[in-house]
């Protein structure tokens, strides 16, 4: 009986030798690696910056590169790489995924450095071929290696504006792929490659295949696009009917941010109650950016509009209104500070005031003729007088006695005057 103990506590201490021999060996063999990686990556950035000095223009010049890029090559297969095209020595460098990992390390800090760019990105969009050829390969594996493949595709502007570059047609072909991270990728590269039909293609491919990426990154993505930003928005609206109110939603944020011609157009969608919810409401926001007369109407109609239309609508467009002054707006927005939910007679005292507010700087001349000084001093002035005045800048006041103001603080109704209070103090505190 001894003995078995003994012979258990010998294999129990020989497998915990080996367990630490193990773990031993994996610190040490990744140790290895990273620093091999590093100095393979010094190597890279050691190439491109031949190239970026010598250009390889010269018969001298391209021996010189080619010499510091047989230098990538194990010392024990250069023999065999030296009848070989650089684009062949390139694509065997490649091939392996590590190798690419340190390729792109090497190539994003060189880009970084302003002297670079212009050399360096010529001369990988001259070896397109390379990585047309490095698609096939990686594109057939897991998603995290795909959506690598596409940043680095983008960040080295390796496609072209054409749908048909094969380098497009790869980055269309990754813009459904199950992974966030793998579609989010292709789609920069899209938008940096600057081609306005990619573009809307991609977002066709989405809508057809009921993919919905964020529309927050949508938006996003479609304001960094590199290319002709209005004919962007025209192809996108030629393709209007193809895409899913999702991202018909996400294209009319893009919109509201960079393009006012489309107010007519999206005026006709903003009166057809059965459109989607999102793009109407959407919509209501792109009229408070881009004021658009004849919205002036079915705007205030939306402030008014029946408990059944939602609150978020009536919401939106009082805040909305703020772009379209008038008498017939402030009754409106007035009447609003009656309504029954907190965030329409929110909004619409803010809209309010932002129609009564005027720069401190217009003000002084009239009000202040004797008073020269910076706008903080002027502000200052008119608080004296009982003014209500802002703290950001522009400054801007609204005058204690706006027949709109006291029309609502001297009133009856107790909600309006309360939310309108609340605003005129969060007013002086912007």
């Amino acid at each position: 009986m001894p003995k078995a103990s003994n012979l258990l506590l010998y294999l129990y201490l020989i497998m915990c030798a080996c367990m630490l021999l193990f773990d031993l060996f994996s610190v040490l063999r990744r140790r290895f690696s990273l620093r091999a990686g590093e100095a393979r990556q010094e190597q890279w950035k050691r190439y491109f910056n031949e190239i970026c000095a010598r250009g390889g223009n010269r018969p001298d010049e391209e021996e010189a590169c080619r010499y510091a890029l047989l230098r990538l090559v194990p010392w024990f297969l250069r023999p065999a790489m030296k009848g070989r095209g650089d684009d062949e020595v390139l694509y065997f460098l490649l091939r392996r995924l590590n190798a690419l990992l340190e390729f792109q390390g090497a190539i994003s800090w060189c880009l970084d450095q302003p002297s670079n760019r212009y050399p360096l990105i010529p001369w990988v969009q001259g070896k397109k071929a390379v990585f047309i050829r490095l698609g096939e390969r990686y594109l057939n594996q897991d998603s995290a290696v795909r959506a690598f493949y596409a940043y680095l595709c983008r960040r080295c502007l390796l496609g072209g504006p054409e749908p048909e570059d094969p380098i497009t047609q790869n980055m269309l072909y990754l813009v459904t792929d199950s992974s966030l991270y793998c579609r989010e990728n292709s789609l920069s590269a899209l938008y940096a490659f600057g081609g306005t039909e990619a573009v809307a293609q991609a977002l066709v491919r989405l809508s057809r295949a009921g993919v919905l990426h964020s529309a927050k990154l949508i938006t996003d993505g479609l304001l960094s696009f590199h290319g002709d930003r209005r004919q962007l928005s025209d192809v996108l609206w030629e393709h209007w009917e193809e895409f899913l109110p999702y991202y018909q939603t996400a294209i009319v944020n893009y919109l509201r941010m960079s393009d006012s011609r489309f107010c007519d157009r999206l005026l006709l969608l903003l009166k057809e109650e059965e459109e989607d919810r999102e793009l109407r409401l959407a919509i209501v926001r792109y009229y408070r950016k881009n004021r658009y007369e004849p919205a002036r109407e079915t705007l205030q109609k939306l402030v008014r509009s029946s408990p059944t239309e939602g609150w978020e609508f009536a919401a939106l467009a009082a805040l909305s209104l703020e772009s379209y002054p008038g008498d017939d707006t402030e009754k409106v927005l007035k009447q609003a500070l009656s309504h029954r939910n907190w965030y329409v007679r929110s909004n619409a005292a803010e809209a309010l005031l932002n129609l009564l507010a005027r720069p401190v700087s217009e003000l002084a001349p009239d009000l202040l003729p004797e008073v020269s000084g910076t706008a903080r001093e002027l502000g200052d002035a008119l608080r004296e007088r009982g003014w209500y005045v802002s703290l950001g800048r522009p400054r801007r006041a609204v005058a204690p006695d706006a027949p709109a103001l006291k029309d609502v603080l001297e009133g009856e109704d107790r909600f309006a005057r309360d939310i309108l209070r609340y605003r005129l103090e969060a007013f002086q505190r912007e």
